[in-house]
């Protein structure tokens, strides 16, 4: 075998190795789900006690981290509720801890 062919077929083993390793995407988006969960929380925390324009702030920042927790939503879906459950499984402990983040997350008032 020539020297040019055995270094053709190298660089395609390493390729497809390299393409082989990365996290599943449905990994990815939990990731990302679950940082835009934290934001959410964190985003209500910065509302000062009876501050009108805190509140308008958060409110919009809230607006547009439900909106990319919509398209994140929107993929996983598109994946499938198997593949997204089993990503979920394998980050239980900062899903719940943010998604519980979120839910008991409120502004001051």
């Amino acid at each position: 075998m020539s020297r040019s062919i055995r270094t053709g077929c190298l660089i395609l083993l390493m390729a497809a190795l390299v393409v082989g390793c990365g996290a599943a995407e449905e990994d990815q988006l939990i990731s990302e789900k679950i940082t835009i969960m934290n934001q959410i929380a964190d985003n209500w925390g910065t509302v000062k006690e009876k501050d009108v324009e805190s509140m308008k702030a958060a409110r919009e920042q809230y607006k547009s981290l439900q909106e990319k927790l919509a398209a994140v939503d929107k993929k996983l879906a598109a994946i499938g509720t198997e593949r997204t459950e089993a990503a979920i499984k394998r980050k239980p402990v900062e899903y719940e801890g943010a998604l519980n983040r979120m839910r008991t997350s409120k502004p001051a008032r």
